[in-house]
């Protein structure tokens, strides 16, 4: 693998492009025309730029599987490391390079599509014996699975993407109109209080697989993950394993290849399959942190035809990742008019690839925050001033509430 087209933007770029570098493999980065924010441009780089996409509002061009394949083709590279927006699950990406002779930082067509698939995914988990919540699709079948359980219900897209497309039904009015709204909905019964524990695994092409990490949500608003740890708290080791056998039997069975992600509902009852991300997350550097384990480099290595997969690395450091999502109704110029890093610390790295005086349209995260400690409460204290140091005028963001959070967390374990 001599050159690598990274079809992303921002952080995941910048990084992915870091990685290739370092590994000896020339990258080619991506652009669009109507992108204000450009850190992530190498000298070597292909406009994305095309009729076809102008017309999707928020595409510019990277969410365009059609302009990375030809991006690929025009630039002659020998892969595509596709980041983790929307592009890098899209099946009609990984058959385009396949067409082409192209090798795909990812998972074949296929998988993909069974994994895009919401009501697909869940079948697939329930034939692998993997714990599933009561779910039904279309409007006949779902009133017949409220009857049965009753409500709150989710409803989800059958190919929502990133948590878009979810909604929560709590009483019989909004049931009705939600199916009015949109008959083909899929549904399952609503666990509250329920957390969400993602066990990040790797395949390699004979489909040998293994987990490499696991960590938890710990702070959401809507449905972006706003802050996210590991080691794993309060979870029985014995279900951690289970968890961990059956994300690796999950991959499997998909037919998934590279780095993925499979996430479970822990609640009351054990845990349940909840969706699988056969894709690089903005997690990823905490799997990093607590293993030693570049997993961009192993997602390069793999997709190169390598079956060197870590096997139960160790974890002994704690991490937490805070993801300073945008807020919804910032300046409609949404113009950065001044950013200010927090000072250096050790154990925190921060990841902002913004430019001041430049407007902010393709961006949802502002910032990512990772603080690793000899203890959770140690992680807390560190991304909180972190964070509280950060300042980027012009845009409003989730930056205070994730602050508060871990500086009470730190607070209350410090005490107990």
């Amino acid at each position: 693998m001599r050159s690598v087209l990274v079809a992303a933007r921002g952080a995941p770029a910048v990084r992915a492009a870091a990685v290739c570098r370092a590994l000896g493999i020339a990258p080619v980065t991506v652009v669009t025309r109507s992108d204000p924010q450009r850190r992530h441009v190498l000298a070597g780089h292909v406009v994305l730029d095309a009729a076809d996409c102008a017309a999707r509002a928020g595409c510019g061009g990277y969410d365009c599987a059609d302009c990375v394949v030809r991006a690929a083709v025009a630039a002659g590279v020998d892969a595509v490391h596709p980041g983790w927006g929307a592009v890098a699950e899209d099946p009609a990406l990984a058959r385009g390079l396949a067409e082409r002779g192209i090798r795909f930082v990812g998972s074949p067509e296929a998988a993909l599509a069974v994994a895009g698939d919401t009501a697909w995914a869940v079948e697939t988990a329930e034939r692998a014996g993997v714990p599933v919540l009561p779910h039904a699709v279309g409007r006949r079948m779902i009133r017949a699975l409220v009857a049965r359980h009753g409500l709150p219900v989710v409803l989800k897209r059958s190919r929502c993407r990133q948590g878009d497309g979810v909604r929560v039904v709590r009483c019989p009015a909004e049931l009705s109109a939600a199916l009015a709204d949109h008959p083909d909905w899929y549904a399952e019964r609503y666990v509250e209080p329920a957390r969400v524990v993602g066990v990040m695994v790797a395949v390699d092409d004979e489909g040998n697989a293994a987990h490499l990490c696991e960590r938890e949500s710990l702070l959401v608003a809507g449905n972006r993950k706003l802050l996210e740890a590991a080691p794993v708290h309060g979870v029985p080791d014995v279900l951690l394993a289970a968890m961990r056998a059956d994300a690796q039997r999950l991959a499997c069975a998909f037919g998934l290849l590279n780095v993925v992600t499979v996430e479970f509902l822990v609640h009351a009852g054990g845990y349940t399959f909840q969706e699988v991300n056969p894709r690089l997350t903005g997690a990823y550097r905490i799997a990093e942190a607590v293993t030693g384990i570049d997993v961009i480099a192993l997602q390069l290595g793999l997709a190169a035809g390598s079956r060197s997969i870590p096997v139960d690395p160790p974890a002994g450091t704690h991490a937490v990742q805070g993801h300073l999502f945008l807020r919804p109704g910032s300046p409609a110029s949404r113009v950065l008019r001044r950013v200010r890093l927090p000072a250096e610390r050790s154990g925190v790295v921060v990841d902002c690839t913004l430019d001041a005086g430049r407007p902010v349209v393709l961006d949802t995260i502002a910032a990512q925050v990772l603080a690793t400690g000899t203890s959770r409460a140690q992680a807390y204290d560190r991304v909180a001033r972190a964070v509280g140091g950060l300042h980027l005028a012009g845009v409003r963001h989730h930056g205070a509430d994730i602050a508060q959070w871990c500086s009470r967390r730190s607070r209350a374990l410090t005490e107990v």
